[in-house]
């Protein structure tokens, strides 16, 4: 018992007779917090940033069927695109968005019977990744992300005609015949697609002056909607009364599809990137198409014998027709050229 007393003393003794220089060693360690003074390169930025511009020479399908008929339309399209990358190299994330506007379109519609030169084209992308593997400052970098896309991709292939009329005072009648008019208006395409994007990411520098990037991207739900105006019901007679579309053909569906795009870059001078590559998209789905139909019977004359005045109203009544499971497909491809500056 005594011995193992003494041993504690002794080792109690040791810990205290320790050389003043080792104390006053951890004690300067601590101060400095493991930081290395003397590493200047620990002051840089920890975010980078890459904006530019890209033009695309892109060609594209849409395929829409409501009840059996099927539209399909063929463009060729020159787009405008603008983006901006945000570069995390402490976490190896990257924030990036995409922004694109169509400036001249044309093409074709039902086997090439009919043509334009005119629609919209517009779109918003943006991407969360990280890279898993290497980093934006290690040359090469392997990883994926989530995202988000909205997309309006309508050539102007026409417009179908309705009614806005919504009750009998709107049916312009002549009192000496059973003629009678109503108004009419029309809408363009505006069908609007809100896309989730899971994907992976690679890049690789090639070099000091060249660079490679690939992304695959999943779109496992897409929600379609808005307005099919090109889709019209013709008018027709049945049961003693007219009836007319009374409203522009709207859509609610979804759809999944997929994306891809693959860059080559040359870097002349720092910070200078020119890219080339191409781009691909697909979209397919099901939706429900939505209109109103409108029945108008003619004035009578209810004398007897008749008098020539028709002093019995004509009838309005409305209703809403809905064409359920209706597949749609849709597929973009394009060249792409890229001026890029990194800072």
């Amino acid at each position: 018992m005594v011995r193992i007393r003494l041993s504690i003393l002794a080792s109690c003794l040791a810990l205290v007779a320790l050389p003043h220089w080792g104390l006053a060693a951890d004690y300067e360690d601590a101060l400095r917090g493991g930081y290395d003074w003397n590493d200047t390169t620990q002051y840089d930025d920890t975010i980078g940033f890459e904006a530019g511009l890209r033009y695309i020479y892109s060609l594209g399908q849409h395929k829409y069927s409501v009840n059996g008929a099927t539209a399909t339309i063929d463009d060729t399209s020159h787009i405008l695109e603008g983006h901006l990358r945000i570069n995390d190299y402490s976490t190896n994330t990257f924030l990036r968005g995409t922004g694109g506007y169509g400036i001249a379109i044309n093409g074709t519609y039902a086997g090439g019977a009919g043509s334009f030169n005119s629609g919209n084209i517009a779109y918003t992308v943006f991407d969360l990744g990280q890279f898993w593997l290497g980093g934006e400052d290690e040359g090469y970098g392997v990883g994926g992300f989530v995202g988000y896309q909205y997309l309006a991709d309508n050539p102007d292939v026409g417009r179908a005609s309705f009614t806005t009329a919504t009750s009998a005072t709107d049916v312009s009648w002549s009192t000496a015949s059973t003629y009678w008019t109503v108004p009419y208006d029309s809408e363009p395409n505006a069908v609007d697609i809100h896309a989730l994007r899971l994907g992976a990411s690679l890049k690789a520098d090639l070099g000091s002056m060249a660079d490679v990037s690939l992304d695959l991207a999943a779109i496992p739900y897409a929600n379609i909607s808005g307005t099919l105006g090109s889709w019209g019901t013709a008018s027709y007679v049945s049961g003693g009364a007219t009836h007319i579309q009374s409203s522009a053909t709207t859509l609610e569906g979804w759809g999944y599809g997929a994306a891809a795009d693959l860059m080559f870059g040359l870097k002349p001078v720092d910070n200078v990137a020119v890219r080339i590559g191409g781009r691909a998209q697909y979209l397919q789905g099901t939706y429900n198409a939505i209109h109103s139909i409108a029945s108008i019977t003619n004035q009578t004359d209810t004398d007897a014998p008749p008098d020539g005045v028709y002093d019995t109203p004509p009838t309005f009544s409305n209703q809403n027709v809905i064409w359920t499971d209706n597949p749609f497909s849709m597929w973009r491809l394009g060249a792409v050229l890229e001026l890029s500056v990194a800072f």
